[in-house]
């Protein structure tokens, strides 16, 4: 099967498999687990007020003393993470003739020419309306099928 222009690396790192992960970031996050774990503890406590009748919280929250120092963690990682390859997954239904598609002549990006045909392909089955609204972009607005 054509995989298109989808590059493999047998070093990428698999978010579910710890041993693929940077030194670094298992240090960052051994050295981290206070603060993070207090972020995460103070910020559910925040949304109960919310959730119990604290209005006076939704546009006004207490402050998060871990806030600061999460963000910090979180550049790190951002920084650590910026010269890897990651391992992504993603899954949805594809209709037969797409699947089709993909084995005989492997992925492609998708445009505003793409998206046409792809709708004109699927007005048959009344998915979608006769108009379609497709994002915010000004090159890509709406559509006529």
């Amino acid at each position: 099967m054509r995989m298109g222009k989808i590059r493999f690396s047998t070093s990428a790192i698999d978010f579910e498999l710890l041993d693929t992960w940077p030194v670094a970031i298992h240090e960052l996050f051994s050295n981290s687990t206070d603060v993070l774990a207090g972020y995460e503890k103070r910020t559910r406590q925040i949304d109960r007020l919310i959730h119990h009748g604290a209005v006076e919280e939704r546009w006004k929250r207490h402050e998060n003393v871990f806030e600061k120092d999460r963000k910090d963690i979180q550049e790190k990682v951002d920084v650590i993470l910026s010269s890897c390859d990651l391992m992504g997954y993603h899954c949805t239904r594809l209709f037969p003739y797409e699947r089709e598609e993909i084995i005989q002549s492997g992925l492609s990006r998708p445009s505003r020419e793409f998206l046409r045909i792809e709708f004109v392909k699927l007005k048959p089955t009344d998915i979608f309306p006769n108009k379609v609204q497709i994002g915010s972009s000004p090159s890509i607005r709406s559509m006529t099928l």
